[in-house]
């Protein structure tokens, strides 16, 4: 990011769009695709770059000028593509936007095919997301629903990035620390909103893991642990927690302190659900990101009957060894973790999918960054008890864990594709996507929303 913050102070457009155009590049080739810069992929003509993999081929234009790119810019591409080889794709890159005409174009007008990146597209690209990840997400958002992600909700995701907590506001106004949810079976799910990439594949691994078991009983020195771990590893206070009762009821939120107090809070979390009967003990999850860009899982059990917290573990998941592993060290030494050691990760942990169909949903709530910005909802749950139902509107024929796990809660919370203020109204609301990322102590799942219009 620091690159891109350098480039903002850079008073010459021109010298500013070919160190832009570089950095692109470096990021491109450190993706593992092959860049070739004013390459001649159109006959007769030059363009910034050919970007290719096994699977895609796109003709890219990179832009940040003082206007926003627009509809003359689109017509070029299209230009150019008519006369490129078949499968060509056009995208443009531009730090400094889209004009309405232009997105409309490109939404209305799919042959030439051309999707826009925008400045969060572009921040999440620097960032580590592969270009073919962004590039399906582009294309699955035109499928099905027929627009290229608007510029001014991608200016709202990425003005919201930089603070705000997490919270969950219920449809009645009032604010709560988690949402309670009938199940239908134990699942051991932690539903985010925002799942990190964990398809870092170098040479073939996913990444290294550290995990510990903590000797620890108290929610106190749970406590200490969390806050250690945000010390020593940047871990997010803002991460999702799960808790999990096997007869037939569980708990989801956001916040490290959220899940500190709901834990404490048992009994009266327990009165509220009027259960005929309950286990004497129940799961825990926290899932938050850390600065290092891995993620970071405290994961445990708790006693009801004396409040006691048992078979704790630290899930430390990075992409590999940290070169200054400094702090990671330090950590483990002060919870007297000194003989930790990494492992490597093999297999398919990460699992992603569209819905093929438009699976309205019924919000109860919304999740809130910071004071003004909806960047997620609070739904009842439209495959509740029905595993075979979300399997059909994915277009598969069955699915396994953690996917299925989905259908066992009757509220789940799904994350915004396109971000709304605080008291916007929406006609509808549908389902567009649903990933998963599994752990060696649980599963983290988001599911992804969107509306379709603004109302008011």
């Amino acid at each position: 990011m620091n690159q891109l913050d350098r480039l903002r102070t850079t008073a010459n457009a021109q010298s500013r769009g070919y160190q832009f155009e570089q950095l692109l590049t470096r990021c491109l080739e450190a993706d593992g695709l092959d860049v070739v810069r004013n390459s001649r992929a159109v006959p007769g003509r030059q363009n910034d770059l050919l970007v290719q993999s096994e699977h895609i081929a796109l003709l890219i234009e990179a832009r940040w000028r003082n206007s926003r790119c627009n509809i003359a810019q689109i017509s070029d591409m299209r230009d150019r593509l008519r006369s490129a080889r078949p499968g060509v794709i056009g995208a443009l890159f531009s730090m400094s936007g889209f004009t309405e005409e232009a997105v409309r174009s490109v939404e209305s007008q799919r042959n030439p095919e051309i999707l826009l990146f925008g400045e969060e597209d572009i921040v999440q690209l620097i960032e580590g997301t592969p270009l073919e990840r962004l590039v399906d997400r582009k294309r699955g958002a035109l499928l099905a629903r027929g627009r290229s992600l608007p510029p001014e909700k991608r200016k709202h995701r990425a003005r919201a990035a930089a603070s705000g907590a997490l919270k969950i506001k219920l449809n009645d106004g009032t604010t709560v620390p988690s949402v309670r949810s009938r199940t239908a079976s134990l699942s051991e799910l932690v539903l985010s909103i925002d799942l990190q990439d964990v398809t870092w594949n170098v040479a073939r691994s996913r990444g290294v893991a550290v995990l510990c078991r903590l000797e620890i009983e108290t929610i106190d020195q749970l406590r200490h642990v969390l806050e250690r771990a945000r010390h020593k590893l940047g871990m997010s206070s803002s991460g999702a927690f799960s808790i999990q009762q096997v007869t037939g009821a569980a708990w989801f939120g956001f916040g490290s302190d959220h899940l500190l107090r709901e834990l404490q809070n048992h009994p009266s979390r327990y009165a509220a659900t009027k259960l005929p009967a309950r286990h004497h003990s129940e799961e825990f999850a926290y899932h938050a990101e850390s600065s290092g860009q891995g993620l970071v899982i405290v994961s445990g059990r708790q006693r009801l009957k004396r409040s006691v917290v048992t078979d704790v573990e630290l899930l430390i998941w990075l992409p590999g060894i940290p070169v200054d592993a400094r702090r990671l060290r330090e950590l483990l030494r002060e919870l007297d973790q000194e003989h930790a050691y990494f492992s490597d990760l093999h297999g398919d942990e990460y699992f992603g999918a569209r819905f093929r169909e438009q699976v309205r949903l019924e919000p109860i709530g919304a999740v809130l960054k910071g004071a003004e910005l909806v960047c997620g909802l609070v739904c009842r749950n439209p495959f509740f008890g029905e595993p075979a139902k979300l399997a059909r509107a994915l277009g598969l024929k069955s699915i396994g864990h953690p996917i299925a796990g989905i259908a066992g809660f009757e509220h789940v919370v799904c994350s915004l594709d396109d971000w709304i203020d605080d008291g916007e109204v929406a006609d509808y609301y549908f389902l567009t996507q649903v990933e998963s990322a599994t752990t060696p102590t649980t599963s983290l799942v988001r599911l992804a929303a969107t509306w379709n219009q603004i109302v008011s």
